[in-house]
This record gives structure tokens, C-alpha cells and sequence, in this order.
């Protein structure tokens, strides 16, 4: 029985507009057999053309079309395939295919007298035989059909079904079929174990553990390649991360592994935030003890960074800090210095460091233990002298205050390597970063700089070196001059006025509580009470209570 189509279906098999083969016809109606039906909503009567009169490409993309199973599990692979994905890891593959269907479609266009010659010399052409070629050709009238029957129901054009058609079915890989569910779920718990990871124990000792576990459950042993080639997978699959959470803990996972939040810091002020933190140098200087004795120490750097210039506002190199050379370095910090090339100013937030000699109760005014107090009477060193609050950053997540230790790195990379007496960092995760260098024999020599001439270079560096150069953060940062003092001097600025250095200075006097008595004011040393008289002390400064 001859079947007939409506003309949109054949203009659809044909690849031409509507009515470009509706006036086709009209024209060439010996050439069309065509039947009229009856509308079946009762409107004009629908012209039917018959499937024998179009194209030999049309009528084998409508057989194609109508022999597709309406089963999705019997669909082709491409069908359940990402385009972009397959030509990225399949790309020599995918490149192949778009040139064999370009010949395809010069074939199925052909109208010429024997096709089977023409089918011959493209199958030469691209070097397969002419057996092969049709085979190609039927997968790519079929991937027609299938892009066809989708597009209908997806109003999405499918039209890389036909090249995907003539591509080479992706190999599902990392399957490991000879290894069964309880075998993975036990290779993954021994290697994910805390010892096994923490003592960086062999592959070598996973398989006899694994051994031993198969032959007590009376399962099959995989071969020790296959169970290495498992354990590369999942390394893969769940990342480094994964291994080093077990082996080194939470804090270094987080450290080298944990996503971070980049902030925003072009939005901040000049002077909106200082960053505060100590630094050890890597390198050793000479000190004079007060028995004369020279001894070789390695300073400490206390440090206030400005976080949208980068520039060093203020920082005191110290042997051992503590709350007094914070206040110090704060006071540097904020009134102008001899170096008039040397930034200044009072900050309106401090972001410290969670060392006690940052969080020290004369300090913030609060204890130690209690990170945030709302309590406006309350007032340390920090409020006296003119900041509104200071914010810790957690313990050991140096990341919050990121830009600090940025300079950190650059003092030890620009400034400490360049000192005779570097030793490299004493921190356990680089100890292959050490120097080996006789400090004591460098003493006694004298070939180590004083405290003195140690920070007189330090802050000459500092000068004429870090602050006038080009800041790869700021560069980051769109900065118009990307130099740590220029952004300083030009960028948006928070002004307050510092108090009056002489009461700065007083606030450097620590103040102690005394019980007075009618024998004295009684001290504490080394445990024993000693009672100090009235007449010993010239003044006594009285305060209300």
C-alpha cells in the first residue's frame, strides 16, 4: 500500500522550507503523486503527497525515522552523550567524523548515474571500503531520524547526532569488574585509615591487610596491580585533600586545601584597617647581654600593615615581643617618625593576630578568653589611643589576615636572604630549607650585625625598596599606581587625630594593684611578702576608684 505524507513532514525530510516544495510541486505535478484528505477538524482539505515521490534521502530518513524503538534504554550512546564534553576528550575523533559526514551528505545528494561508482570512489577517499561506507551512511540516516524525533519533542535541534554517529563509542574506563562492592568498601577503609595515613605505610601492607580479610571472608584476591590501579582512582576521584585530612589533621587540610574567600579590599579606606602580627627572622644578630657577653639571637619582627596600601605604617624588631613593644610599635605607628619618607596615622580597626601578646587583657581591655566584649566602658591600650575596636583572627587560620603574612614572605624572600647570617626557616614543613651556617664561630668573629644596625637596614629596605615598588596585589587590584606609598598618599583616606604623644607615652607606665597597710605597701617576690615604706616613695600618684 503506497503511504502518503503531508507536506510539512516531507518538506522536513527533505531539509527545504514548506513552501519552497509545495510550489515545487505545483510546478512539477507529474513528478508529485499527491491524494487529497478530509480534514478532520472539519477545515480545508489537506494536500498528501506520496512518500515514493521525494528523495532517496528523504524516504530513507523517513524509514530511519519510523523504525526507531520508542524504548530510551535501546537508544543509540550518543543520544545519552554531552557534545562539548566528548569533543574536549574525544576531539581527534569527533574531527574525523565531521569530515566523513561531509562526504556523506555529498553521497546522499548525489543524483547522478551510477552511484554505486560514485559510492566506490568516496570510500576510497577516506580510506575505507565501500562495504563500511554504507554502514556509515545507515548510521547516519538513523542519527538523523533520532535528531528528528527529539527535536519534535524538545524544540531543540540535535543535528551533532549525525556526527557523533560516525565517532567512536567512548570506552567506559576505571569499571575494575574483577573487583566486587565489599572488596572496594574494604581497600578504601584500610587506606583511608588513620594509621595507615598517618605512618605512611606502603601499598604493600594494604594488600596483605587485604589478603588477609579475603581469604577470613572466603573471597576471590585481586592482583596487586589491580588493587594499585583502584587506589590511583580513587585518589583521583576524591583529590589529595582527601589523604591529607586523614594523615596531617583538619588544620593543615585547611591550610593547603580548603577554599578561600578572597575579601575586598579596594573598597577599604587608607587607614580603615591595620593588620597586625610578629615575625621571626631567619637570620641571627649579636646582642650585649649586661654582663658584657655577646649572643647570637634571631629578632622578631612586630608589624602593622595597612591593609588596602600594603605599606608598612609601623613595627618595632624586637628579641622577645610582648604587650609593651605592641604598644610601642602602635605608637610608631601612629605619630610621624625621624624618616619623614615613612607613612602615619591613627587606624580606625586593628585585625591582630591570636598571640597573647596581641590579645593582652591591658591591650583590649577584656580577657584573653573573651573575643568580643560590647561593653563601651571597656578600654585597653588599643581604645585609649584612638581605635575604635579590634578584631582576632582565628587560631591557626592565617588566611584571614592574608596580606600581613604576604609581606612576611617578601621580607623573608627581598630583605632576610640577603643578610650573611640566613639560616633559612626553622618551621618542620620546610626543614630542606635550612642553611647551614657555624652562627657561634660568626659571632665570635663579629660578622653579625647589632640589633641596632639590623633595624637601621631593615627600615632603609623598607624605604627605598618595598614601599616604591610595584605591589603585584595592588596590580590585582586595579590600583591606578600599583606602589604601596603612592596608594597611601592618593587613595581615599580615614583621618582621626592621634592624642597627645605625652599621653601615649604614659600609657607605656603599667600600673599594678597594692594592698597599703599600716606597715607598708606589701610587695610579692619570689613568693615571699616584703612591706615597702611610705617614706621610700618620693611621689604617689592617687586615681578614683
Amino acid at each position: 500500500m503506497e503511504a502518503y505524507i503531508s507536506i510539512e513532514e516531507a518538506a522536513k525530510l527533505e531539509g527545504v522550507a514548506y513552501y519552497t516544495l509545495y510550489r515545487k510541486i505545483q510546478r512539477n505535478k507529474e513528478d508529485f503523486e499527491t491524494t487529497i484528505e478530509p480534514s478532520e477538524s472539519g477545515g480545508k482539505d489537506r494536500v498528501m503527497v506520496a512518500l515514493d515521490s521525494l528523495t532517496k534521502k528523504a524516504r530513507r530518513t523517513y524509514k530511519a525515522k519510523h523504525e526507531v524503538p520508542d524504548n530510551k534504554e535501546e537508544a543509540p550512546w550518543y543520544t545519552q552523550v554531552d557534545i562539548s564534553w566528548y569533543r574536549k576528550n574525544y576531539s581527534k575523533y569527533f574531527y574525523e567524523a565531521v569530515e566523513i559526514s561531509k562526504q556523506i551528505e555529498i553521497y546522499l545528494n548525489y543524483e547522478g548515474k551510477n552511484k554505486t561508482k560514485f559510492a566506490t570512489e568516496i570510500a576510497k577517499k577516506l580510506e575505507v571500503s565501500s562495504r563500511t561506507l554504507l554502514s556509515r551512511v545507515k548510521d547516519y540516516i538513523e542519527a538523523k531520524a533520532w535528531a528528528d524525533t527529539m527535536e519534535e519533542a524538545s524544540k531543540k535541534n540535535y543535528d551533532y547526532f549525525m556526527v557523533l554517529a560516525l565517532c567512536r563509542k567512548p570506552r567506559e574506563k576505571n569499571q575494575f569488574p574483577s573487583l566486587t562492592e565489599p572488596v572496594k568498601t574494604k581497600i578504601e577503609n584500610i587506606f583511608y585509615s588513620k594509621v595507615f595515613q598517618e605512618n605512611n605505610q606502603p601499598l604493600t601492607n594494604l594488600y596483605e591487610d587485604l589478603e588477609d580479610w579475603t581469604i577470613e571472608k572466603g573471597l576471590p584476591l585481586p592482583s596487586y596491580d589491580t588493587v594499585w590501579r583502584y587506589i590511583g582512582h580513587i585518589e583521583k576521584e576524591d583529590g589529595e585533600g582527601a589523604t591529607a585530612l586523614v594523615a596531617r589533621g583538619k588544620r593543615q587540610w585547611k591550610n593547603d586545601f580548603m577554599m578561600k574567600r578572597k575579601r575586598d579590599v579596594e573598597s577599604l579606606q587608607v587607614l580603615e584597617v591595620l593588620q597586625g602580627d610578629v615575625h621571626s627572622f631567619d637570620c641571627w644578630v649579636s646582642v650585649r647581654r649586661s654582663n658584657g657577653k655577646l649572643q647570637a639571637i634571631r629578632p622578631a619582627l612586630v608589624g602593622w600593615l595597612d591593609m588596602r596600601s600594603r605599606t608598612l605604617v609601623g613595627w618595632a624588631v624586637a628579641e622577645n615581643p610582648d604587650a609593651l613593644i605592641i604598644k610601642k610599635s602602635l605608637i610608631n605607628a601612629f605619630y610621624p617618625k625621624v624618616n619623614s619618607l615613612l607613612p602615619y596615622g591613627v587606624c580606625k580597626y586593628l585585625l591582630i593576630d591570636n598571640g597573647k601578646e596581641y590579645t593582652a587583657e591591658s591591650l583590649t581591655g577584656r580577657s584573653r578568653k573573651i573575643r568580643v566584649q560590647l561593653d563601651a566602658d571597656v578600654k585597653g591600650f588599643y581604645r585609649s589611643i584612638g581605635i575604635e575596636d579590634d578584631m582576632r583572627s582565628l587560631p591557626f587560620q592565617p588566611w584571614s589576615k592574608a596580606q600581613v603574612e604576604r609581606f612576611f614572605g617578601t621580607v623573608c624572600e627581598k630583605f632576610t636572604k640577603r643578610t650573611i647570617s640566613y639560616t633559612g626557616t626553622l618551621t618542620g614543613s620546610k626543614t630542606d630549607a635550612k642553611v647551614k651556617k657555624d652562627i657561634a664561630k660568626m659571632l665570635e668573629n663579629g660578622e653579625l650585625m647589632t640589633m641596632e644596625e639590623f633595624a637601621q637596614k631593615f627600615e632603609k629596605w623598607v624605604v627605598e625598596k618595598y614601599h616604591t615598588r610595584v605591589h603585584g596585589g595592588l596590580k590585582d587590584q586595579g590600583e591606578e599606581s600599583p606602589v604601596p606609598v603612592d596608594v597611601f598618599h592618593h587613595a581615599e583616606r580615614y583621618y582621626k587625630a592621634a592624642p597627645p604623644l605625652e599621653y601615649a607615652l604614659s600609657l607605656l607606665l603599667e600600673s599594678e594593684e597594692r594592698s597599703v597597710t599600716n606597715m607598708g605597701i606589701k610587695i610579692t617576690r619570689d613568693g615571699k611578702a616584703i612591706y615597702l615604706s611610705k617614706s621610700r616613695f618620693i611621689k604617689i600618684h592617687w586615681t578614683k576608684s
